[in-house]
Order: structure tokens, then C-alpha cells, then sequence
């Protein structure tokens, strides 16, 4: 009897310990989850910036060769 009750212990100890494990393994993953939620969050507000700048840009560069050809034409080029 008392090997039973020993055996019982032994294993409730040792699946306390695995819990434990597999608690701290979700800890973890919790914390990369979040760091890599939040460079998503950051690449893509990155990508956003740098698509409005180049379509300022495009309409810069527009402008800047309709006044060119205007330039040209007023010259007699």
C-alpha cells in the first residue's frame, strides 16, 4: 500500500514539474508573440510613410518636368 500511495505522489510531482515547464514555455511564447505583433505594427506603419513619400515624390518629379518642358518650349528648344 504504502508503494502505491509513493508511486501516486511520485507521478502527481512529476506532472506538477511538466506543467511547470509547459507554463514557462507559454510564458515565453506569449512574450515573442507580442514582440513580433508589435514589429509587424511598426514595419507596417514604416511601409505606409514610405508609400505616401514616394507619391509625393512621383507628383514632385511630375511637376518639376511639366515646368522643364515648359522651360523648353518657351526657349524654343
Amino acid at each position: 500500500m504504502n508503494d502505491l500511495v509513493s508511486y501516486i505522489f511520485r507521478n502527481m510531482d512529476a506532472t506538477d514539474k511538466h506543467l511547470v515547464r509547459i507554463y514557462k514555455a507559454l510564458v515565453h511564447q506569449n512574450k515573442f508573440n507580442k514582440a513580433v505583433t508589435l514589429f509587424s505594427i511598426v514595419t507596417t506603419l514604416n511601409l505606409l510613410a514610405m508609400r505616401a513619400d514616394s507619391k509625393k515624390m512621383q507628383q514632385e518629379i511630375t511637376a518639376l518636368r511639366k515646368e522643364i518642358d515648359g522651360l523648353k518650349e518657351s526657349e524654343g528648344v
